[in-house]
C-alpha cells in the first residue's frame, strides 16, 4: 500500500501521471516480533523495568539451579549472583542444560559453567561465587531483592534462611525427589509468615548435616553417616524449577504492593507463604500443606534491631542438644520408669480379695451366728414356763401342793438344762422365790379360801 501525492492510499501499482508516491512503514522501525519480552509484556500486571532492575541471589548450581537459572534468564532479570563450590559430574549432564562433556572431565565449577553459557544469552549478568553460603559477602545481599534456594542438604538451607531473614530479603526454597517436589516462601515483611526453621522436626535436625547429593558415589563421612545419592529425572526438576521462577517473579511484581497496601498484585497473584506446595508426579498432583509460626524460632521471632545472620559456629552447638532429648525420649517409650510402681500397686490390692474370698468360701461366717440366734429362743421358753408355772401354783395351791412330789424330780432336770452352757449357776436360782411363795400361799390358804384341810 502507498500514499499518491493528493494524500490517498492507493494500491500498489503503476504511478499515475504527475503523482508522487511515498511507501509507509505502517508499523514503524520496531515489529513485535522483534521485541524479546513481548509476550510475557501483554501479561496484565507485568512491569518488565522491574524485572530488569532486579537482583536475585541463587544459592546451588545443580539441577534444580540449572532450571532456575535458565527460567530467570530467559525472562530477563538483570543480576544472578550464583552460589557453588561443587564441581560438575558425568551424571549430571541428563538434568543439566548448562554441562557438557568436557566440564566433567575437566572437573569445572558448577557455577562458572552455568555463569559462562548463561551470560551468552546477552540477557541478564550472571556472577558465579565458588564458596559456600556463609562465606558470601554482606554486601551482595543488600543489593539483592529475592534468595532461592536449590541445594541438596538441611544445613545450607537454614543457613539460606537465616540470612535471608536477617537481611528483610524474601527466600524461595525448593526440593526434589524422584517423581515429587516441593516449594515454600518465607516472607520476613510478614510478622505471621513461618520460615524454615519453624516447621524443624527432631529428624530434620538428625539429618541436617547429611548430604542428599543426586550425583556422584555414596561416600562414607569421617562423621559417621553416609552421604546419600537422591533418586531424580529432568521432569521433576524442570517443574520445580519452573515453580520457583515463578514465585520470584510473583515477589519481584508484588512486593511493593503488599509492604504498602497488605495486599499482592492482583493480575500475578501473591506467592506461596505460609504453606508448602508439594508435587506428586506419580498421581499427577499438587498439594497445599499448611505451616504454622513457631513462636520459640530463634530466626524469625528475633527483633530486627537484634536479628543477626546465622553462622556455622552458632548454627552446630544450637542444633545438636535437639538430638538428645530425642534419644532419651526413645529410651523413655522402650523401657518406661512408671511401668514398675504401677505393676507393684496394682497386683497387691488384687490378692488379698483373692484369699479373703478363698477363706470365706471354706469357712463362711454366717455359720456361727445362725447357730447361735437358733439357740437363744430355745433358752427364752424354758425361763418362760417356769415362771408361767410359779404363776399357776400361786393360783391354784391345791393342785400344785398334790403334785409337788411328783414334780420336784422332774422339775430340777428341766431347768439345769435351761442354763447356758459353760456358765455357772446365778446365786439366786429361780426356784427359792418360788417355794417361798408357794408356802406362803400354804399358809394364807385358809383364811383366803375358807376351806379346810
Amino acid at each position: 500500500m502507498s500514499l499518491s501525492g493528493d494524500g490517498e492510499y492507493k494500491t500498489d501499482g503503476e504511478p499515475t501521471a504527475g503523482s508522487r508516491i511515498e511507501d509507509i512503514n505502517i508499523l514503524g522501525i520496531e515489529s513485535i516480533n522483534q521485541d524479546l519480552f513481548d509476550r510475557q509484556k501483554r501479561l496484565k500486571g507485568w512491569n518488565q523495568e522491574k524485572i530488569r532492575s532486579s537482583t536475585v541471589l541463587v544459592v546451588g548450581a545443580g539441577a534444580t539451579g540449572n532450571e532456575l537459572v535458565k527460567n530467570l534468564v530467559l525472562m530477563g532479570i538483570g543480576t544472578i549472583y550464583l552460589v557453588d563450590y561443587d564441581t560438575v559430574d558425568r551424571s549430571n549432564l541428563n538434568r543439566c542444560v548448562f554441562f557438557k562433556e568436557a566440564d566433567a572431565e575437566r572437573k569445572n565449577f558448577k557455577s562458572e559453567i552455568v555463569a559462562r553459557n548463561a551470560m551468552e544469552y546477552g540477557r541478564t549478568k550472571v556472577i558465579p561465587l565458588v564458596k559456600k553460603i556463609e562465606e558470601v559477602d554482606e554486601a551482595i545481599y543488600k543489593e539483592c531483592n529475592v534468595v532461592a534456594s536449590c541445594l541438596d542438604n538441611m544445613e545450607a538451607r537454614l543457613q539460606a534462611n537465616s540470612y535471608s531473614y536477617a537481611y528483610r530479603l524474601p527466600f524461595v526454597d525448593s526440593g526434589i525427589d524422584g517423581f515429587y517436589g516441593s516449594i515454600f516462601c518465607v516472607i520476613p515483611q510478614d510478622k505471621e509468615c513461618p520460615c524454615i526453621q519453624c516447621s524443624m522436626s527432631s529428624v530434620d535436625l538428625d539429618n541436617m548435616f547429611k548430604k542428599f547429593s543426586c550425583t556422584g558415589q555414596e561416600i562414607a563421612k569421617e562423621e559417621g553417616f553416609t552421604e546419600m545419592k537422591m533418586a531424580n529425572i529432568i521432569t521433576t526438576t524442570s517443574i520445580i524449577g519452573a515453580l520457583q521462577a515463578q514465585q520470584i517473579v510473583k515477589i519481584i511484581l508484588g512486593l511493593d504492593s503488599f509492604v504498602q497496601n497488605g495486599t499482592w498484585n492482583e493480575a500475578v497473584g501473591p506467592p506461596v507463604y505460609g504453606k508448602e506446595l508439594r508435587y506428586d508426579g506419580t498421581h499427577n498432583s499438587f498439594t497445599f500443606i499448611e505451616k504454622t509460626k513457631n513462636p520459640s524460632c530463634w530466626i524469625c521471632n528475633i527483633p530486627g534491631e537484634t536479628r543477626q545472620p546465622l553462622e556455622k559456629p552458632i548454627a552446630i552447638p544450637a542444633e545438636k542438644p535437639a538430638k538428645r532429648p530425642a534419644k532419651r525420649a526413645a529410651k523413655r517409650a522402650a523401657k518406661p520408669p512408671a511401668e514398675k510402681p504401677v505393676a507393684i500397686t496394682a497386683e497387691k490390692p488384687a490378692k488379698r480379695p483373692a484369699k479373703r474370698a478363698a477363706k470365706r468360701a471354706a469357712k463362711p461366717p454366717a455359720e456361727k451366728p445362725v447357730a447361735m440366734t437358733a439357740e437363744k429362743p430355745a433358752k427364752r421358753p424354758a425361763k418362760r414356763a417356769a415362771k408361767q408355772s410359779t404363776k399357776q401354783s400361786t393360783e391354784n395351791p391345791i393342785e400344785t401342793i398334790a403334785e409337788k412330789p411328783d414334780e420336784e424330780p422332774t422339775t430340777k432336770p428341766a431347768e439345769k438344762p435351761a442354763m447356758k452352757p459353760g456358765k455357772k449357776p446365778s446365786k439366786k436360782p429361780a426356784k427359792k422365790p418360788a417355794k417361798k411363795s408357794t408356802k406362803k400361799s400354804l399358809e394364807k390358804t385358809p383364811e383366803t379360801t375358807g376351806m379346810g384341810p
